[in-house]
């Protein structure tokens, strides 16, 4: 072999260890995105949930006011 087939040989051994690599890569940043997609989507689900405890939480003091008004304007 000479020299030039040599390097030539290293230099596509190179590049396909290269573009193997991208490949890998490129599979785990799909999957880093789809699992950040789901975070999303259950982040956003925490927060409707959190506005409608803060809703109902705000809701029974209101209630019990009312209560409290009527029953004192009744007696």
């Amino acid at each position: 072999m000479t020299s030039t087939n040599l390097s030539e040989n290293s230099w596509f051994a190179w590049s396909k260890h290269v573009l193997m690599q991208l490949e890998r890569d490129s599979l785990c940043l799909d999957q880093i995105k789809r699992e950040q997609i789901k975070i999303r989507e259950e982040i956003a689900a925490l927060k409707v949930k959190s506005g409608i405890w803060g809703l109902v939480g705000g809701a029974i003091p209101f209630v019990l006011g009312l209560a409290v008004y009527f029953i004192k304007s009744v007696l």
